[in-house]
Formats: structure tokens, sequence, C-alpha cells
């Protein structure tokens, strides 16, 4: 018969009785079956897709290691709208929401020059926006003024005159990050 294991020159039954074994072994137990249930990653998530969602033409191969959450991807969110301020027909507002997203698919901020243009989305060859305007998202009182912390999405209201506005608008958007990379984004606004 096999001699009895030893803990530091005694055996197990001086040191604890059978029902502490068995109690220990079922601890062991409980711990080996927790472990392959942790947190474990499947590789990088997936790139934000879908209507609006911006390809960066100019990219440096991913976030920089000095900060990972500079945006690849840009778009102009859904819930742009133009709007009818206060009662009259004379003063119309876009309402321009932009959302930027990390390497990983999460929303964030970004910092860089932004130019939002109104096309006459239904002009094939048009050669000149509507209108133009520019945002320097390098000026942190204008970044933090414009971010919507609820939305999580930069908030613009153009003011716009009703009579200049195409009967199929079009925004288009392009960013140039601190960073150095470029993005684009258009979207069909409805009327």
């Amino acid at each position: 018969m096999a001699e009895p294991a030893r803990i530091v020159g005694m055996t197990w039954s001086k040191v604890c009785s059978w029902s502490m074994r068995r109690k220990l072994l079922v601890l062991m137990l409980m711990a080996a079956m927790a472990l392959p249930t942790g947190c474990a990653t499947h590789g990088d998530p997936p790139a934000p897709t879908g209507p609006g969602w911006s390809t960066p033409k100019n990219t440096r191969g991913g976030a920089s290691a000095g900060w990972p959450f500079w945006p690849t991807r840009m778009r102009v969110h859904p819930s742009t709208r133009i709007v009818k301020e206060d009662q009259s027909d004379d003063h119309w507002v876009i309402e321009t929401r932009i959302e930027f997203a990390d390497s990983e698919g999460a929303t964030t901020k970004a910092v860089g020059q932004l130019t939002i243009q109104l096309w006459d989305g239904a002009a094939a060859g048009a050669a000149q926006s509507l209108h133009t305007w520019n945002m320097d998202l390098r000026d942190l009182a204008v970044n933090r003024r414009q971010y919507d912390d609820v939305m999580r999405t930069y908030l613009f209201r153009l003011e716009i005159d009703p009579a200049s506005l195409p009967e199929s608008p079009e925004l288009r958007t392009y960013f140039v990050a601190m960073d150095g990379q470029d993005l684009e984004a258009r979207m069909h606004i409805r009327r």
C-alpha cells in the first residue's frame, strides 16, 4: 500500500479530518472549474459599418501606440435633420450630428478641422457645394461646447435660408485629424 501524503513531516490524517479533506477537494475542484470561465478576448472587435460610416482615406495603420483612441471612422449620424425654428418660415436649421469611432468601434471625441458642406444630391455632376461650414475642433472650448455627452456626437446647428435648400439635400463632411488622418462621410437628409 502507498504511503499517505505528508505535510511537513505529518500525514494528512493527522492534519485534517476526512470531512475537511472532502471540503478541500470540493473547493479545489470548484476553483479549477472557474478558471476557464474567466474573461477572454476573441480578437479585435469589428470596426463600425453600416449606413454613413466612412473608411479612412489616409490611414496610419490603426491607432497610435501613444493614444489608441484616435478616431478612425466618421459618420453623419442618422438623427441629423432639418428643423424650422420658431413658427417663422424664414429661419431653418440643419441639426447636424457627427459621430466618430475609434479602431475598436467605440464612439470617441475628435481633435482636428471639420468641414461640413451642403450639396444638391439630385445634381449628379455638381461642381460646387451650396453652403460650407468650417469648425475648428482643435479649439478645446469649441470642442467641449459642440460635443453632446448624451448622444456621444458633435451637434452643429447650421442656419440656412429655406429658399436655398435643394429638394434632395446631401451633407458631405471632411475631417482632418491632428494625427494626420483624413475622414469623409456623407448622408442624404430628409426634407
